[in-house]
């Protein structure tokens, strides 16, 4: 069963470890079967936080999902992303 994780940014801390961050993602992504299907689009904020931007990525399973958001490479990445800026991540199973 397909999975999803959406990823929220809800502020910009340092704008710089962002760009690293969206600089080197394809590397982190390596052999990952990941499909991003939204992302830096025109959004608008219906309930909760303010959201700066979101991104909707897809896996094969959560088993996949799981992989590579523990993997050493996204690992190692995340660690700018969380200095760049206060997010959220929620990891999801589809309804297929």
């Amino acid at each position: 069963m397909s999975a999803y994780i959406l990823f929220q940014r809800l502020n910009t801390k340092e704008a710089e470890e962002l760009d690293f961050y969206e600089q080197n993602i394809g590397s982190a992504i390596g052999d990952h079967p990941i499909e991003i299907l939204a992302y830096g689009t025109k959004h608008e904020n219906l309930e909760g936080p303010a959201t700066e931007t979101a991104r909707l990525v897809k896996f094969p399973s959560t088993e996949a999902a799981k992989a590579w958001y523990h993997s050493d490479a996204y690992t190692a990445l995340r660690a700018h992303r969380t200095k760049g800026g206060e997010h959220m991540a929620v990891l999801f199973e589809g309804n297929e």
